[in-house]
């Protein structure tokens, strides 16, 4: 079958789909040129995107722009609109959409489900489905046509510059529906009572701190050769620079990277919910395999004193927040933790920061020869900052301590790995967004709005008023409001420039 007869043949099968689960509408979006009529290439996106929503395989990771359906942006690109001036800088800059778009869209034909498709309730015979690597290529093909010619239209720029936007966590209504000026002293009031606790933590001798089961030591699997934090350096160094300003590195030298910076867990383990491991389906239930253990990882860009610089993120999972030393309102299915390093123009990390996979506590860790001085908030509260990286650290890895139940971090030191370390495996984050299912469908953990399935709290009832939606339950990157008292983002591309005053 040539690639003109697949594309009709999927043409055929986006209508079935859309006509059966009643989403095909009549608001097509226009050609490029204008005419009133729909192009091909968008009567396809139109379709292809109707499917997606109604199948509920939205990914959520990325924000599409609105009349450019071959573009979605992200926090870090929705900052840089207003920086790029030249055609090149603009060429990296739509370029960086166009990747985006590619990834979500492959991970949401992926999770499409198999449709049991007839041509009409007579027929008995189910119309054969396309492949979804043919799928996938088609929208390639048609989102690089339509890139190609709307670019050369009058103002394009301009017009994409205005529509890439990423709307915040925070919902206004819910702030008004619950009085935030009055509610939120409250919760100010316990937000800085918890804080003082964690800073005890942090200030605690390692050997003072309780043990309420016994501590396991996670470490990464040991890769040969090992990328030392000098070779990471020497990347940059030799590295190119994308227009954009960002290096340019292989997958080789990324993953390189993403080893030399993986943490040791030192996990406080007095039940199995203490276990960290890797996400599977059992059933439509998201389960914790603590004899897999895995750590997930991707890479976002962020600024250091106002240049782009990168960020490797971690993200680990437990079966549940539970126990006697979290707190009632908190317990439920899966928990999680999430770590970021991040390093300057050059290679060298100045920042690491965590917070719980739902966005709360959140707090910085920084280099402490780096920082200045720490930036005093107006109208909220400010940065959080219980500890500073210990000095062996980037030479020896971040060990991480953790307790048990409420699952926290209670110090931070640096050493090597013990020989008795339990090994865990590095897996892409995108593994979450679209996880394998038996019979070979995938389907992300996470709901078109974000959202890890099955994760849901009762906090909500209580902390509705700070404006963060279905707060507690745990989420998808790009999605992590990390205040109550004023707001933020976990993935805000000036989070620490804002935050933080650092030395030349």
């Amino acid at each position: 079958m040539n690639h003109l007869q697949q594309r009709e043949r999927f043409l055929l099968l986006i209508g079935i789909v859309s006509l059966i689960l009643s989403c095909a509408g009549t608001g097509f979006q226009e050609g490029p040129a204008g005419d009133g009529a729909p192009s091909e290439a968008a009567d396809f996106f139109h379709r292809l995107d109707a499917a997606v929503d109604a199948a509920g395989v939205r990914d959520a990771s990325t924000v599409g722009v609105p009349g450019f359906p071959y573009l979605r942006t992200n926090r870090f690109l929705e900052a840089m609109k207003d920086r790029v001036d030249t055609p090149d800088e603009h060429a990296a800059w739509i370029g960086r959409m166009r990747a985006l778009d590619l990834a979500a869209r492959q991970k949401e034909i992926s999770n499409l489900p198999d449709p049991d498709l007839r041509l009409s309730p007579e027929e008995i015979e189910p119309v054969s489905e396309l492949s979804r690597e043919g799928l996938y290529a088609m929208a390639a093909d048609y989102g690089d046509g339509l890139l190609e010619k709307e670019r050369q239209t009058e103002g394009f720029f301009e017009r994409v510059k205005a529509a890439a936007e990423v709307p915040s966590e925070y919902e206004a209504w819910l702030q008004f529906a619950g009085a935030y000026p009055l509610t939120v002293i409250p919760v100010a009031l316990a937000t800085w009572n918890v804080q003082r606790k964690f800073t005890r933590f942090h200030q605690t001798a390692p050997e003072d701190l309780p043990v309420r089961g016994k501590r396991v030591h996670f470490a990464p699997e040991l890769t040969d050769p090992l990328v030392t934090t000098t070779e990471v350096e020497a990347y940059f160094t030799r590295a190119r620079r994308d227009a954009l300003g960002l290096p340019i590195l292989s997958r080789t030298q990324k993953e390189g990277m993403i080893a030399a910076f993986a943490p040791v867990f030192v996990q406080d383990v007095a039940a199995d919910y203490d276990r960290i491991g890797g996400l599977f389906w059992d059933g439509n239930r998201v389960e914790v395999d603590s004899n897999q253990p895995a750590v997930y990882y991707y890479f976002e860009q962020g600024f250091f004193r106002g240049a782009p610089a990168l960020r490797i993120v971690y993200v680990i999972w437990y079966s549940g927040r539970r126990g006697p030393h979290a707190p009632w309102y908190e317990h439920g299915h899966l928990d999680g933790l999430t770590m970021r390093v991040s390093l300057d123009p050059g290679g060298r990390p100045f920042m690491v920061d965590f917070m719980n996979n739902c966005g709360c506590y959140h707090f910085f860790v920084p280099d402490r020869e780096r920082v200045e001085r720490v930036i005093t908030v107006s109208g909220g509260a400010d940065p959080f900052v219980p500890a500073r990286l210990p000095d062996p650290f980037p030479k020896k890895r971040l060990n991480v301590r953790i307790m048990s139940g409420w699952h926290q971090v209670e110090n931070l030191s640096a050493a090597h790995a013990p020989v008795d370390a339990v090994p865990y495996r590095l897996a892409p984050y995108e593994t979450l967004e679209s996880l394998p299912r038996p019979g070979g469908r995938t389907e992300s953990i996470f709901d078109s709005r974000g959202i890890a399935k099955g994760s849901e709290r009762i906090e909500p009832i209580i902390f509705f008023p700070m404006g963060v939606p279905e707060v507690g339950a745990m989420r998808q990157r790009g999605h992590h409001a990390i205040k109550f008292v004023g707001r933020a983002h976990f993935d805000a591309p000036d989070l620490f420039d804002r935050n933080f005053e650092f030395r030349p």
